[in-house]
């Protein structure tokens, strides 16, 4: 668990990085897509607490919300790869240098994350719990970290 705990706070380090070398870039926010962001975060919150609730009986209905979690990773993965390519002409060095490292950061704990979830589809029902765990915890790693560097800048 404690690799977790500094995984997730190097990936924010990382992030805050990045968001510092896109934020000029990407100041002015549609109001429809905070509202749509909204939406998201309720669907994610929901969805990790029914993941929390489930015993391996229910690994079913556990995976396809686990892979509800992991669409929602890939979109915002997908949006901040968008938007380093749209503002990479105007980066200078240093910014291309923090943005690549840090969608790379991300990159690699998303790979984390899905091992966690192929890890919840094949657990057995003894091991449910700590896989349930590790999938719960590695996941909240990366959204926190999106959203305490999307607060900052």
């Amino acid at each position: 668990m404690e690799i977790y705990k500094s995984a997730g706070a190097a990936l924010i380090v990382v992030c805050i990085g990045f968001f510092a070398a896109t934020a000029a870039f990407s100041a002015d926010r549609p109001t429809g897509e905070k509202t749509a962001k909204q939406e998201v975060g309720q669907e994610t919150r929901e969805a990790v607490e029914a993941i929390k609730t489930y015993s391996a009986e229910q690994r079913d209905e556990a995976v396809k919300k686990g892979k509800t979690l992991l669409g929602d990773l890939d979109a915002r993965i997908e949006q901040m790869k968008s938007k380093v390519n749209q503002s990479w002409d105007r980066m200078d060095a240093s910014a291309r240098k923090k943005a690549t490292a840090s969608l790379e950061a991300i990159q690699k704990q998303r790979v984390e994350v899905a091992e966690w979830y192929g890890s919840l589809k094949q657990s057995s029902a003894g091991a449910w719990e700590g896989v349930k765990k590790g999938f719960l915890e590695s996941y909240q790693a990366l959204h926190d970290s999106f959203d305490q560097a999307a607060e900052k800048f």
